[in-house]
């Protein structure tokens, strides 16, 4: 299965040198939701570099253009406060299958959802990060990745990290 992050990470990743994926689903020890909430369900447009991409989450599914994906072992949804953690299992890759990609999703009212991933966009953060989160480095240049293992608390504090999130806005197109 092709990974749905790519839709938000692709963009977002021209901006970005070092992609933080989980060894495990997020935040740890929180329980997979059956279903999606209604109050994120719908059709969305969003714009990166001044390419407009249609994204629609369904019930208990995840659609990008032409791919859909259903909640599963692979595709696991938890909730975080107000907000909702959308995991997805990284399927190929050297040394990132098996590894989780993460984003977040906070509806912010009157037809907006925020999508903030794990991207560190700055160089100088890169090993900061890695030490202080005992991370697995792999690739170089623009092409690198940490992989990290979390408690629920370290999760918390990386999402409230500025230096490690990069957010785009979801607009509503209709429910």
């Amino acid at each position: 299965m092709k990974s749905l992050i790519v839709f938000i990470v692709a963009g977002l990743a021209l901006f970005a040198c070092t992609e933080i994926v989980f060894e495990d689903p997020q935040p740890p020890g929180a329980r997979a939701l059956k279903s999606i909430p209604a109050e994120i369900q719908g059709k969305y447009s969003f714009v990166v570099l001044n390419e407009e991409t249609l994204l629609e989450i369904g019930k208990d599914y995840l659609t990008k253009e032409d791919e859909r994906v259903y909640l599963s072992d692979s595709l696991i949804i938890t909730k975080l406060g107000n907000r909702y953690v959308v995991n997805t299992l990284i399927d190929k890759g050297e040394g990132k299958a098996g590894k989780w990609q993460v984003y977040v999703l906070e509806d912010k009212g009157c037809g907006f959802v925020k999508a903030t991933t794990f991207i560190i966009n700055s160089d100088t953060y890169v090993e900061p990060f890695n030490t202080t989160y005992k991370g697995t480095m792999l690739g170089e240049g623009q092409e690198k990745t940490i992989i990290v293992k979390t408690t629920a608390e370290q999760f918390n504090t990386i999402l409230a990290d500025d230096s490690v999130t990069v957010s785009i806005i979801l607009e509503r197109l209709s429910n």
